[in-house]
């Protein structure tokens, strides 16, 4: 009889595994990342800068729909990034301090690799009617999204040093979150038009071309 695995740690099972859960993260990154408004606006929203008085297009791009963009682009890249930091045999879980202490205060600035974690970690059973999972993590929650984008763990995922850039700020505003208020700043129309367009252009080539290279990589095990 086939074992059964708990989701939440399935993808340090085997490489299978690992590559099937780094296609859903991304497949479901690419589809927030295309319903982000000012991405699909995008020829409107330039447009309504222009327009006396503003458009629709300009009130949801710089104020209705801002904060709901600035999620969808930080959730579509912190699923992004973990999917790459998988599918190169990082552990993207946080990891129990009470069990592995020296791994977890590893974790905090570099990456662990799946192979050092599973030296002194293995699989296993609450009971004979539940899935086996991976003991040594921290509730099962997952590493933070500011953490995969620090230079120890850009290593691996390598984003382009503006993008990154980009990202940083949207979450920096993200994390704001408890104390939010109707602020938008002084900001360049062109320097605003072009960053977005550049986040646009990057980011989707991004995710689908990662698709594209995990979903190759999945096919050697047909």
């Amino acid at each position: 009889m086939a074992r059964e695995y708990l989701d939440e740690t399935q993808a340090y099972v085997n490489e299978h595994e690992r590559l099937k859960v780094a296609w859903e993260l991304l497949s479901y990154a690419n589809m927030l990342y295309s319903r982000v408004y000012v991405f699909k606006n995008y020829g409107a929203f330039a447009q309504s800068f222009d327009a006396n008085p503003p458009s629709s297009e300009y009130w949801e791009g710089l104020s209705y729909e801002k904060l709901i963009d600035d999620i969808k682009i930080c959730t579509a890249f912190e699923n992004y990034n973990k999917s790459v930091l998988l599918s190169k045999g990082v552990v993207i879980h946080l990891i129990d301090t009470r069990k592995n202490r020296v791994l977890a205060k590893r974790q905090k600035s570099t990456p662990v690799l799946i192979s050092d974690f599973l030296k002194s970690n293995k699989f296993i059973q609450k009971d004979r009617f539940s899935g086996l999972y991976l003991e040594g993590f921290q509730n099962f929650n997952t590493i933070s999204f500011s953490r995969t984008l620090t230079d120890s763990y850009q290593e691996f995922i390598d984003l382009d040093s503006r993008f990154l850039g980009y990202l940083k700020n949207l979450n920096e505003k993200r994390n704001r979150l408890h104390y939010l208020k109707n602020y938008h700043g002084a900001y360049r129309v062109q320097t605003l038009l072009d960053n977005i367009a550049f986040a646009k252009s990057y980011g989707t080539e991004l995710l689908q071309s990662e698709i594209v290279k995990v979903e190759r990589l999945l096919r050697k095990f047909d």
